[in-house]
């Protein structure tokens, strides 16, 4: 029984697939890891991956769902290896509140570029509780960590944005 041709059949279809993805996987990247170049090596590491298991796509409409996945699991490798601790992430975020995407919006470059430079124990529950807008009891599951050590990083977390930010 003959197949249909595949984009893995031909590599040079398989690069003119991913390199679209790039852009947008080096703008997700960059919100999720510490700094550039952990976010430059998380998509090498990703588009690695997928060239060497192009193959097992299943639903080629489906390529950028199926190269984000790849790039959370090397995430979540990743803060493991700092960490040494079990991570979960959610395969979906859930929608922002119109108030969560209004603020999202008014957020400046200077803003994100301090949250950027905040200790990972500090920014990691940021981003999870203020942009991901997870409960605090998940956010705490999801580090590792009590409630009130979370309450805790992301007072102090707020306080030095303040502090840097002169409000």
């Amino acid at each position: 029984m003959n197949r249909a041709p595949h984009p893995s059949d031909n590599p040079v279809l398989v690069a003119e697939d991913l390199l679209p993805l790039a852009g947008a996987l080096r703008r997700w990247a960059a919100r999720h890891t510490a700094n550039c170049h952990e976010a430059e090596d998380l998509v090498q590491d990703t588009l690695l991956h997928a060239v060497k298991h192009i193959g097992e796509v299943r639903d080629p409409e489906r390529l950028s769902a199926w190269l984000f996945r790849i790039a959370e699991r090397r995430l979540v490798d990743l803060i493991r290896r700092e960490r040494g601790t079990e991570v979960q992430l959610l395969t979906e975020p859930p929608a922002p509140s119109p108030e969560a995407a209004a603020l999202q919006q008014c957020l400046h470059d200077d803003l994100q570029q301090a949250v950027r430079r905040l200790p990972r124990t500090l920014r990691l529950p940021v981003r999870l509780y203020y942009l991901q807008e997870r409960p605090l009891e998940e956010v705490a599951r999801t580090l590792g960590t009590t409630l009130a050590a979370v309450k805790s990083r992301l007072y102090r977390a707020r306080h030095r944005l303040r502090k840097k930010a002169r409000w």
